[in-house]
């Protein structure tokens, strides 16, 4: 079992570190499995207005590079969620850190909530975490409407593809059925 003590009296730097430590562990510990995030992909997720205009080679060339960039978004958003958990804990250890420290005026007078609350966001710790919040949150919505549009693009692309098989066995059938003998012949001629 690994030493552990409480210690209520932490500095605030050294506990913001060992969170910001704990992100930097479990990358560690991903790229100790042998794993590796894909790397950004040439190709930036836009597909042609018109997919009907497209060969079947290069829908077929258009849906690989999709999967590429699904994939790179994908990682992106794994670490955006790991950033921002990242952000949300150190903000919170900020605020319950600030505000036992504001418990008291320089006087050692015990402060009202409504005094204590407004110097804790007046504190620059505060609005520096609030900032790296508020900046991974954003991060992670914009992120995640890449995701959506990159999902859509590929569900586009892959109803076409199926649209064009879908074509090719309509087509089949209908030259079965024009191929078909007419009735009351006999099914083969002889030559």
């Amino acid at each position: 079992m690994s030493d552990f003590s409480v210690d209520p009296n932490i500095s605030l730097d050294d506990a913001v570190g060992l969170i910001q430590g704990a992100y930097q562990q479990a990358l560690g510990r991903f790229q100790q499995l042998g794993f590796q995030e894909p790397r950004k992909p040439m190709f930036d997720g836009q597909i042609p207005s018109d997919l009907t205009k497209l060969s079947d080679n290069d829908l077929g060339s258009l849906l690989t590079l999709l999967t590429e960039w699904n994939n790179f978004v994908g990682s992106m958003t794994a670490r955006s969620q790991m950033e921002l958990k990242t952000a949300q804990e150190v903000f919170d250890l900020v605020e319950a850190k600030l505000s036992a420290l504001y418990h008291r005026d320089e006087e050692g007078k015990r402060r009202s909530d409504a005094e204590r609350k407004f110097a804790v966001r007046c504190d620059q710790r505060y609005a520096h975490a609030r900032a790296q919040l508020i900046t991974a949150e954003a991060y992670n919505t914009i992120l995640g409407a890449v995701v959506d549009a990159a999902s859509k693009s590929y569900a586009a692309v892959s109803r076409r593809i199926t649209q064009r098989g879908q074509e090719i066995e309509r087509g089949n059938r209908t030259m079965n059925v024009q191929n078909m003998p007419v009735p009351g012949q006999p099914m083969f001629r002889r030559p």
